[in-house]
């Protein structure tokens, strides 16, 4: 098969993923009957429960967001009780985000609900060997690292 061929069948099947994942991105999940909260919170505080402790610019280069899109979130969270906010004692710029009780109830609720997606995701992903396992997460991460530098192009951040 041609190289540009399966380049553009690759780029087609990576839009129709980010396309899927930004449809699961806009529609809020209720937690609760009280609690209602936009993908993009139950991210952040997955990778808050992931990484306890972890500073603001941390969670936006896990997430591959902004320092802002993540500060515009803590007030939220902390006013729904999901999180706390303390200042390390080296750097006072520095804040240390963690998950509260409730929001380690959040996390584990998340994980409950992805458990079978991810279940049938590693189940297909045992087909592939070691090496194309590995080669898969360098070609996301090379994707991942030219979408950056294009963005930054785009906006004059060279």
């Amino acid at each position: 098969m041609n190289s540009n061929i399966q380049f553009n069948e690759l780029i087609e099947e990576f839009i129709k993923v980010n396309n899927l994942m930004t449809q699961i991105q806009k529609r809020p999940i209720n937690i609760t009957e009280d609690l209602k909260l936009s993908t993009s919170m139950i991210h952040l505080i997955e990778m808050i429960g992931n990484y306890p402790d972890s500073t603001i610019t941390d969670l936006a280069e896990r997430l591959g967001v902004t320092k802002g899109a993540i500060s515009q979130q803590i007030p939220t969270l902390r006013k729904m009780n999901l999180i706390t906010v303390t200042q390390t004692k080296v750097n006072k710029k520095n804040k240390l985000i963690s998950l509260t009780d409730q929001g380690k109830q959040v996390y584990n609720s998340h994980n409950s609900l992805h458990k079978e997606l991810y279940d049938s995701i590693q189940e297909a992903m045992a087909t592939f060997s070691a090496e194309q396992l590995i080669t898969i997460m360098e070609i996301l991460k090379k994707v991942s690292f030219n979408i950056k530098e294009y963005q930054a192009k785009l906006s004059g951040k060279d």
